[in-house]
């Protein structure tokens, strides 16, 4: 997605939800937070790839000013730290590196 000057490329990861997430059981909970934490991991290489190499062979990203990645994921996953995305004018208040599906939607349709 683009809002002005900035690219946002999101990945999305599914994540176990079971009765013992409900539940609030600790392996399961744990295992979810590893899986996007591991992801964020993962994506912010690409990013950074990204805005090393804005031209490849079959993209081309020079026009933006940043690029910013925002893995989601289809529920809630709690996390012990989850960093905001630097803010600026141009972005939705309340984006973060890991969201729900439903928080992005809701963070996107307050976009002025």
């Amino acid at each position: 997605m683009e809002i002005d000057s900035i690219l946002i490329i999101v990945s999305c990861k599914k994540v176990e939800s079971s009765q013992d997430f409900d539940r609030g059981v600790h392996q399961r909970i744990r295992n979810n937070e590893s899986t996007i934490v591991s992801a964020l991991k993962e994506w912010e290489k690409v990013v950074d790839y990204l805005r090393t190499s804005p031209i490849g062979s079959n993209y081309d990203f020079s026009r933006f000013d940043d690029i910013l990645g925002i893995v989601i994921s289809p529920g809630t996953v709690f996390l012990n730290e989850v960093e905001p995305l630097e803010q600026s004018d141009a972005l939705p208040r309340g984006l973060r590196s890991h969201m729900s599906y439903s928080e992005l939607v809701s963070a996107l349709i307050k976009t002025p």
